[in-house]
């Protein structure tokens, strides 16, 4: 009754008996007010929709960026997964919809056999990377997934059969596609892009300092999509390794603008399918000013259809 008679006012609930709550939780929920379990999270819910009003009133002149984009490639890619019944893309999957986006990624393609896998290899040129291709194998190095430097034919097949023996014996349950083959990118600065979708507020990007330690750091900010340029300067502003892709003791400043308009895309991409509920570049590799940034692995999950 209140949320009817304020419906201007902000208004959200907070329910920590668990299992106890679920009737209450369902009726605020049909009736548009979010619910939290943890009172934290509710207060920095209603923060960042304070920042985000704020940014909005200031920045309203400024227009939302958008690129050039393959659309119904995405849609077929997604459609597709669904038809399998997946929810999970496989690489080779993830990263096409990344490069329909006009994001910079590390060629990859899947491979069914170690002959395949070998012609991929020549293909992309030496050396690559051997990966297993599963929606149910998410920490891929956890299980000896994952091949890297592979600079022959040969090291190409042996790591190709010692992949898929690893993931029998760890995962023996897991569905297997085959392994990607992907070029290896020149190293650089690694850094985080991602996306997960909150049922109120819709899709929340962010980024921050990426690679293995990114859960420990936590060097990450975020910003509500669609976003426009200003938002996403501001959000590198606000990690500690935006201070470092500036330039720091001597190193080159990074390719900024790259950076900006990478995580645009990505902003644009989420906006634009509402069905990619999570999506996460890990790690995205930032190059020096005028020589961009790769995509080195791309992941992505849909919701239920």
């Amino acid at each position: 009754e209140a949320h009817e008679k304020y419906p201007d006012k902000p208004m959200i609930a907070v329910f920590m008996g668990g299992n106890s709550m679920v009737y209450p939780r369902i009726v605020l929920t049909e009736g548009r007010i979010p619910v939290f379990d943890f009172p934290r999270r509710a207060v920095n819910a209603l923060a960042e929709l304070y920042h985000y009003t704020v940014r909005r009133d200031s920045l309203k002149d400024e227009a939302i960026p958008r690129f050039k984009a393959d659309t119904e490639k995405v849609s077929s890619i997604i459609e597709k997964v669904r038809e399998d019944g997946r929810r999970v893309l496989l690489g080779s999957e993830a990263h096409t919809i990344a490069e329909a986006y006009g994001i910079s990624v590390a060629r990859i393609r899947l491979a069914t056999s170690s002959e395949e896998a070998k012609g991929i290899a020549e293909d992309l040129g030496f050396p690559v990377v051997l990966k297993i291709a599963s929606p149910d194998i998410v920490h891929k190095s956890d299980i000896g997934g994952i091949r890297v430097g592979l600079k022959t034919p040969e090291e190409v097949e042996a790591a190709f059969r010692q992949i898929l023996d690893n993931a029998k014996t760890h995962r023996p349950k897991a569905i297997i596609y085959g392994v990607d083959v992907q070029e290896m990118a020149e190293q650089g600065k690694e850094l985080i892009v991602g996306c997960s979708r909150d049922v109120q507020f819709g899709p929340l990007i962010m980024f921050g300092a990426g690679g293995i330690f990114v859960n420990y750091l936590k060097d990450v900010a975020f910003r509500l999509a669609p976003m426009t340029r200003t938002d996403a300067e501001e959000l590198i502003e606000e990690t500690k390794i935006g201070t470092l892709l500036k330039g720091v003791r001597g190193e080159p400043p990074s390719d900024l603008k790259a950076l900006h308009d990478t995580i645009l895309k990505i902003s644009q991409l989420v906006t634009d399918f509402e069905e990619i509920v999570e999506l996460d570049i890990n790690p995205l590799f930032g190059y020096e000013k005028g020589k961009g940034i790769c995509a080195v692995d791309v992941k992505i999950t849909i919701g239920k259809g």
